[in-house]
């Protein structure tokens, strides 16, 4: 007992520090995340409320006539649009794969799942993954090891990296014509 108790100790010693180091990191990063929330909406307001005005202040500072202002706004709104359109195609296309292949696997409510991953796809860490990893850890545990190895491949070969790094620069490049260095900026540029 006395050795146990003194093990015991010790671990619990060890672990009290530990918890206090991932308890302080997690308050932080609660905090920061609820500072950037907080930020985000407070500039969506002001963009939203006088972001024509903002914009046309700033392409008034570009050293040019106002045709190549047109001519740079006009694009811009083109590459936006195009960047907006061939994202949400994408992410149409992911659900339906995902979709698909939770299907094949055999798993119940391909729709739902399809669906979400279609919403998931959206985000720029995790994407599908969110779903179809669980989908997969489920089928093995259920000692389906076929299924569970074949919804692995296919989420992440199908639906994760041939629509996100083949078919998404398609679409975008396919609905304006814009150079590789935009498309390539547009798509992963906003990932950091």
């Amino acid at each position: 007992p006395d050795e146990f108790e003194k093990l015991a100790s010790g671990f619990l010693t060890k672990a009290s520090k530990v918890i206090a180091a991932v308890s302080g990191k997690l308050v932080l990063g609660a905090f920061d995340a609820v500072l950037t929330f907080v930020m985000v909406i407070f500039l969506l307001f002001f963009f939203f409320k006088d972001g024509r005005e903002m914009a046309r202040a700033l392409f008034d500072l570009l050293p040019t006539d106002q045709a190549g202002r047109q001519r740079i706004s006009d694009s811009l709104q083109s590459m936006l649009a195009a960047i907006f359109r061939g994202s949400l195609l994408c992410a149409l296309a992911q659900g339906l794969t995902g979709g698909i292949g939770w299907w094949i696997a055999g798993l119940p409510s391909p729709a739902l799942a399809g669906a979400a991953m279609a919403v998931f796809s959206l985000l720029p860490v995790g994407g599908t993954a969110i779903v179809w990893l669980p989908g997969a850890i489920y089928l093995w545990a259920a000692g389906r090891h076929g299924s569970a190895i074949f919804l692995l491949a296919w989420g992440v070969v199908v639906a994760s990296f041939l629509a996100d790094n083949i078919l998404r620069p398609m679409l975008i490049r396919g609905t304006a014509e814009l150079s590789t260095l935009v498309v390539f900026l547009g798509v992963f540029g906003g990932l950091a």
